[in-house]
């Protein structure tokens, strides 16, 4: 033992592993909308002109997710 009252023989303490969030929450995911449109998309190829955005930022203005590619 040291002035402390720990041994130089102790073991470090392991950090606890961070999980990720669940498919269906990605808050930071890439999606796409339109400037005429009412839904997020998954895959930009499912509309015309896309425009690239967070998912939090999507369902903050409003848009619902896409039934064809937002499974």
């Amino acid at each position: 033992m040291n002035s402390a009252g720990k041994s130089p023989f102790t073991k470090p303490v392991r950090s606890a592993k961070v999980k990720k969030p669940a498919s269906g929450n990605n808050v930071g995911s890439v999606v796409y909308i339109t400037k005429t449109g009412k839904k997020y998309h998954a895959r930009s190829s499912c509309v015309q002109h896309p425009i690239k955005t967070t998912l939090s930022k999507a369902k903050n203005m409003g848009y619902t997710p896409c039934k064809k590619c937002c499974r």
